[in-house]
């Protein structure tokens, strides 16, 4: 890809984000986003931040935290509901294409835990039919292979809208089922064609 077109993601993700957010209470998911103006397609709304943790320490908490969850899921009353820390890694070192799934001949690989500091981003719900999409574009950095995580509109989107991402995504032929192995959970995203399922 051309460095110097201004459609460039590596470029476009440098510049200033101009469009309003909002935080806001969802009906169903909690707290979500969504923009105050309309947002045309492949506008970079901003990147995902927190901590960046090597993969090896990032997997180590992941699974602590499932086990704390699944214990305190275990001990709540009925009714009650528990903190999910689960969902606020996401590995950096990979994008959506489903070309760089796999690759792991890179020297290092890290995870972002937005769970103590973040930005709006740590507030996108989940929905089979995303508004954004997830892109790794290459800024400076210290570290070689270090890219960042910008969100990118997948589609024009109207002012109001809730801003969600596929916390699942797949090649389409893989978007069907689960990988074999993979713990699931029922999804309640509500969208049209959901998948009925989401990565526990």
């Amino acid at each position: 890809m051309n460095a110097t077109r201004p459609s460039c993601p590596n470029r476009a993700s440098q510049w200033a984000r101009t469009i309003p957010l909002e935080i806001f209470k969802t009906e169903r998911h909690g707290w979500g986003v969504r923009a105050a103006h309309a947002v045309p397609a492949g506008k970079i709304l901003g990147y995902f931040t927190g901590n960046i943790l090597p993969r090896n320490k990032a997997q180590k908490l992941d699974l602590d935290r499932r086990d704390r969850w699944k214990r305190d899921m275990a001990s709540a009353p009925s009714g009650t509901r528990v903190l999910d820390q689960r969902s606020y890694l996401f590995d950096l070192d990979m994008d959506e294409d489903p070309d760089s799934r796999g690759r792991v001949d890179r020297p290092s690989q890290y995870t972002i835990d937005s769970w103590n500091q973040g930005n709006w981003t740590r507030f996108l719900n989940h929905s089979c039919e995303p508004a954004l999409r997830v892109c790794n574009v290459m800024v400076e950095s210290p570290e070689p292979y270090l890219g960042r995580l910008a969100f990118v509109a997948l589609r024009d989107i109207d002012a109001g809208t809730e801003l969600t991402i596929d916390y699942n995504p797949r090649h389409p032929g893989e978007r069907s089922s689960p990988m074999e192995g993979e713990e699931t959970q029922p999804c309640l995203c509500g969208a049209e064609l959901c998948r009925g399922w989401i990565k526990a």
